[in-house]
């Protein structure tokens, strides 16, 4: 897709962004109550957990091309967005029959941002786990 490096260029900005706020977070949480990163470990336990067990059920057929409009995600995108189902160049929004539309491109920027917020909650624990926390 030629519009592909506009929507990783945001999901790159939108990733660091996400990692500082998530971070700048679960400091004044850890700071407020030390036992939230038992929280954020339980998460982490059950993200694994869950990857590991999807591991085990991968076709041998190798990778098969998912629907993504069965997607969960994207049925989320286009329920909070009205959206369009053509592209309109590199534009996240388009005009049909009068109103302004998001397109494909833009649904497929929220569930970028989507995985940016997930990964970014997992840097919490991941950043206070390694590192040496005063938390007087």
């Amino acid at each position: 897709m030629e519009n592909q490096d506009r929507v990783l260029n945001f999901g790159i900005y939108g990733a660091i962004v996400m990692r500082a706020i998530m971070i700048g977070l679960g400091s004044v949480a850890l700071h407020e109550f030390k036992g939230v990163l038992l929280v954020f470990a339980a998460i982490l336990i059950y993200s694994s957990a869950a990857v590991l067990v999807n591991l085990g059920k991968e076709d041998d057929d190798g990778e098969e091309e998912e629907d993504m409009s069965e997607n969960k995600i994207v049925q989320l995108s286009k329920n909070l967005f009205d959206a369009s189902e053509k592209f309109d160049g590199d534009r996240f929004f388009t005009i049909v029959d009068g109103m302004k539309k998001a397109t494909p491109l833009f649904i497929c920027l929220v569930a970028v941002e989507i995985s940016d917020v997930v990964f970014a909650v997992d840097s919490i624990p991941a950043v206070f786990g390694v590192t040496e926390v005063s938390l007087t």
